[in-house]
């Protein structure tokens, strides 16, 4: 050996260590993982023992000792196939049959190592390292044809699980795997043939295919690492759908949900370009591919993901039998340094959300409907009793006015009746026409505060508001229901300013309406006031209704805003409170909430955003 050949094994030596070191970082080692450091440490040891012939050249017994050691080399065709065959069959240990693979390269081994007492492997009587000079036994040419043997054995069986898998992914990786294979096996093959004339170039060939081109594919590829099987496994079978384009418009991947649907719709393929279906036909034959392609160019100009809303329509089996699906598509770029070459594309289905979405919305505005109907149930009763004391004065009024009338009548002719006394029978008709007018007044502003709730159940109309207005409608509602338990509405503004919000002042007057509601029953044995406090902190408007009652207990407590439950046993729906949460939520985008009263009873709490609510200074 050469200075130059032994440095150019030195590099090799240190780079292919330093790759080892490098691979054998990645991670949790497999069984194929060692078997191929295994294999990668009889490499090493191999050229070692050749780099020393630099030092010990022309000494036939070092020769000898040194051919012998490396002819580890019979191993690493086996170790190939065992590596195929423990991906291929996802062993995690090697079973005991697999050990008869090993008896031939050990029997070799064995043979190379006494070969001067039988020549079973070589036939010289004096070793060298010169093929024109060497002599071989038939234990060499058996030994030979079975590495060859469990190399294209091994080559062909990772070649047709690719073929079999039907897996992008195994492309490259069977390509690697097989490259290194060919340049092992072929670099041995012209030195057996006395090709180079002579062993020194065949390690470098098992260094480059054995080692670099299989560990490259092993690591690098991750071949025998489950991630990249389980990643496509997973977009295989999502329900949705993935699509990988070019920066030009060409399909490069996709999984069947996308060619069942989206591809299916509009002849996309891998390989074909969507600019070619955009071209053809009327847009709006082609909306989506229309779509696609605009937001394709917006994600590339703006550098972020994104979202959009697209609908399909999909014929089964049957064309008469359609459906329409909805999908929420996702574009993303994909670049290699600072250039674009690419998109990934995700096709989320949200059909079933869409549909759970509608039939929510419809149960919420069922409950709405059916609490509106208690609500109004309950104003009835209350109101007719609000109503009964103003019509019974407007009755009592009229009759009083029907007796001056008949009086002034009789008196007309009457001498001692001046007309100092028919203007004081002028006056008290006056008295009770204004006492007229103020029932019918207070009647007027009853018939006001219900007609929103009576006019449309399911209406919404949004307007400016102040709380005044709402709490002026709210103590109309509640006259009786206060006096009949004993109870004062108490209202206590800690803004000092008049407010402003935008909404449906219907949703705002019957939700605090059924919170002092129910403060009022909570306090039906006793009586007391029921608080209703404004205020605001750096980020809501706050409304507190407040009473002294005995509170809500746990097991209730723990299912408020969620559930329909009440703690009025047979006397409640379990409707208010919950409907109440839906109206704040979805009305005034708000919040509810239940604290304890410090002093004994109930807090709810109303948050309404600041930045819907106008505080005039």
């Amino acid at each position: 050996m050469n200075l130059s050949m032994f440095m150019l094994f030195g590099v090799v030596e240190i780079f292919f260590v330093v790759f080892n070191i490098i691979i054998m970082r990645k991670g949790q080692l497999r069984l194929m993982h060692k078997i191929f450091f295994i294999n990668s440490a009889a490499i090493i040891i191999w050229i070692l023992a050749l780099m020393s012939l630099y030092f010990l050249s022309g000494n036939a017994t070092a020769e000898y000792i040194i051919d012998s050691i490396s002819n580890l080399v019979l191993y690493m065709p086996t170790f190939s196939l065992l590596i195929t065959f423990a991906f291929v069959n996802g062993w995690e240990k090697l079973p005991k049959w697999s050990s008869i693979l090993l008896v031939i390269p050990t029997i070799s081994f064995i043979l190379v190592w006494t070969n001067p007492l039988h020549h079973l492997y070589y036939k010289n009587l004096v070793f060298t390292l010169k093929y024109e000079e060497l002599e071989f036994g038939p234990f060499f040419y058996f030994s030979g044809v079975y590495a060859y043997v469990c190399s294209i054995v091994a080559l062909a069986w990772i070649v047709r699980f690719a073929v079999n898998s039907k897996r992008s992914i195994h492309a490259k990786q069977a390509a690697f795997f097989a490259m290194g294979i060919v340049i092992a096996l072929s670099t041995n093959m012209m030195a057996t043939l006395g090709v180079f004339g002579s062993l020194n170039l065949t390690p470098l060939g098992f260094v480059a295919g054995f080692g670099i081109i299989d560990g490259i594919a092993i690591f690098k590829f991750r071949m025998f690492d489950i991630r990249p099987i389980a990643v496509e496994t997973v977009l295989e079978r999502i329900s949705d759908g993935y699509l990988v384009l070019s920066n030009d418009g060409v399909v490069v991947n996709c999984n069947r949900s996308f060619s069942d649907t989206f591809g299916a719709v509009y002849g996309l393929a891998i390989n074909s370009n969507i600019q070619d279906f955009v071209s053809a036909g009327d847009i709006s034959d082609n909306i989506g591919m229309h779509t696609l392609i605009s937001t394709m160019k917006s994600c590339e100009d703006s550098q972020a993901t994104i979202s959009y809303e697209q609908s399909i329509t999909i014929c089964n089996d049957n064309d008469d039998d359609v459906s329409l699906r909805f999908y929420l598509v996702d574009v993303t770029g994909l670049k290699v340094g600072d250039r674009n070459v690419g998109f990934v594309v995700f096709f989320k289905d949200i059909t079933s959300l869409k549909e759970s979405m509608r039939k929510l919305n419809n149960s919420q505005q069922r409950l709405m409907q059916q609490e509106r109907l208690v609500f109004l149930g309950q104003m009835a009763g209350g109101v007719s009793h609000n109503l009964k004391t103003p019509i019974m004065s407007v009755s009592g009024s009229i009759k009083a006015i029907e007796k001056l009338i008949d009086e002034a009548s009789v008196s007309m002719d009457d001498p001692d009746v001046s007309a100092e006394d028919y203007k004081e029978i002028y006056g008290d008709v006056k008295k009770w026409i204004s006492r007229i007018q103020e029932a019918c007044a207070y009647m007027s502003d009853i018939i006001s505060a219900i007609k929103g709730q009576a006019t449309n159940l399911s209406s919404v109309s949004d307007r400016e508001f102040t709380m005044d207005e709402v709490m002026k409608r709210v103590k109309l509602l509640l006259r009786h229901e206060l006096q009949t338990n004993g109870c004062l509405l108490k209202i206590n503004d800690l803004v000092g300013s008049p407010v402003k919000i935008t909404g449906d002042i219907n949703s705002m007057v019957q939700v605090i309406n059924n919170m002092a509601s129910n403060s009022i029953d909570a306090m039906k044995e006793t009586g007391g006031n029921v608080e209703v406090e404004f205020n605001k902190d750096e980020k809501n408007y706050i409304i507190k209704v407040k009473d002294k009652g005995p509170g809500v207990s746990e097991e209730v407590r723990k299912q408020l805003f969620k559930n329909m439950i009440t703690s009025k046993g047979a006397m409640g729906s379990g409707l208010g409170i919950y409907v109440s949460n839906i109206f704040i939520k979805a009305r005034f985008d708000g919040t509810i909430h239940y604290e304890k009263n410090t002093g004994g009873g109930a807090v709810f709490v109303i948050s309404l955003p600041l930045n819907n609510v106008e505080i005039v200074a």
